[in-house]
């Protein structure tokens, strides 16, 4: 009895083993999956604008601060560091939720850190940051981010829709959804094509590669979904997860491996190219528009689609000068001087550099909503007026481009 009971044991503890294994491998294929990072970015993003919409005086935001000091990444750093709240959570077998927490204490100690390295831009002083923070002790900031496989977005009914989205078929919502995905996909690689390498070869000449292309494809094929918008004009918009970074990891190697191109013989040098990724990949967001759809309203123009990482000239300020001839009116230089350095002002603005190997000018062209915002920054440029110039009158106009960058993000 003893021997067949040791034998039942013995059967009862590998098979406990093998369920253990099963286990285990099925945690550590989750760990692998990108759907924990896509949701943890987005966690980030959740938690860096609570914080940023957060007072720290009462005419000063902790964003305003973060813009004076160019502090904003030093915070998404701290950020990333913030504590998981129980592990991934899977809603179902493709959707994860991350939520994070991070202490207000340790918040209030980076925004002093920032005060500290930045005294000329700060509003703040160091200690004046920690006086305004001194009850964010009892303070916890929190992050939620989820995101799903593409798959599971198309196939999941949206009973809840409204308008017209509820006239439109699964079949139909799911074309929509797979244009969209595309028109990300597209996106971002019309705007790495530009980037260069070595010797005149450019990230595009890579792409032409049959091997790169696809690549670059099957990555972002597999990319999560972290949102998706269902707009009354029967527009969707489809947000997916995909940091420059790891773009640039999938592009490097499959250049290394499938190409004779000349690429940069240092790692310095493939840094150069990891900016160019930073500061050129467009966000992958793509919108499309629901066919079929009983009673359907006309479509709305495609709108601009921003970079979600701003562009390396957001912290530059612009200065431009008019002079004009005094006469017999210093009011009317005045204007005729004011009027020259905005010509001038405009023109440097809608030239500067944006993804794609755009301008701004350009994008603002085909985007109306865009092309009033930057006038609306413009025609509020701080004006410096010298009635006593040497040559006449006059005027300088003053531009600081985070200004526009914000306008240009409210209005997109």
């Amino acid at each position: 009895m003893r021997m067949i009971w040791l034998g039942k044991f013995g059967i009862l503890a590998t098979m406990l083993s093998i369920v253990l294994h099963v286990f285990r491998l099925m945690a550590d294929d989750r760990a692998d999956r990108p759907q924990i990072a896509a949701a943890t970015d987005e966690a980030v993003v959740k938690l860096r604008e609570q914080i940023e919409r957060t007072s720290l005086t009462s005419h000063l935001t902790v964003g305003e601060f973060l813009r004076a000091t160019g502090g904003t990444d030093d915070l998404t750093h701290a950020l990333a560091r913030a504590e998981m709240l129980g592990g991934p959570r899977w809603v179902d077998a493709e959707t994860c939720q991350i939520q994070l927490n991070i202490s207000g204490a340790r918040v209030a100690h980076v925004l002093q850190q920032i005060a500290a390295v930045h005294p000329k831009d700060s509003p703040l002083t160091g200690n004046e940051v920690a006086r305004e923070t001194e009850n964010w002790q009892w303070r916890t900031f929190s992050g939620t981010g989820v995101s799903t496989a593409f798959g599971r977005v198309a196939t999941l009914r949206t009973n809840g829709l409204t308008g017209g989205w509820a006239n439109v078929s699964d079949a139909d919502r799911q074309k929509a959804l797979a244009a969209a995905k595309a028109d990300a996909m597209s996106r971002v690689v019309d705007s790495l094509k530009p980037i260069g390498l070595v010797k005149g070869k450019t990230v595009g000449d890579a792409l032409a590669n049959q091997e790169v292309h696809r690549a670059l494809s099957d990555w972002l094929e597999n990319r999560p979904v972290i949102r998706v918008e269902y707009r009354r004009d029967l527009q969707l918009e489809l947000s997916m997860a995909g940091t420059p970074d790891g773009c640039f990891s999938v592009v490097r190697a499959a250049i290394v491996k499938f190409t004779d191109l000349p690429t940069p013989a240092t790692e310095a040098g493939w840094a150069e190219v990891r900016s160019e990724f930073e500061r050129r990949m467009s966000a992958p967001i793509g919108r499309a528009t629901a066919p079929g759809a009983i009673g359907a309203q006309p479509a709305a123009r495609s709108r601009t689609v921003l970079p979600a990482k701003a562009p390396e000239w957001v912290g530059r300020k612009l200065e431009a000068e008019g002079i004009a001839d005094s006469g017999s009116s210093k009011l009317k230089a005045a204007r005729e001087a004011e009027g020259i350095a905005r010509k001038k002002l405009t023109d440097e603005v809608r030239h500067l550099p944006m993804p794609g190997g755009l301008t701004l000018g350009k994008i603002a062209d085909q985007d109306p909503s865009l092309h009033e915002a930057v006038k609306k920054v413009l025609d509020r440029a701080a004006t410096q007026i010298d009635y006593n110039h040497r040559k006449g009158v006059s005027a300088i106009l003053h531009l600081d481009l985070r200004e526009v960058w914000d306008a240009l993000r409210a209005a997109e």
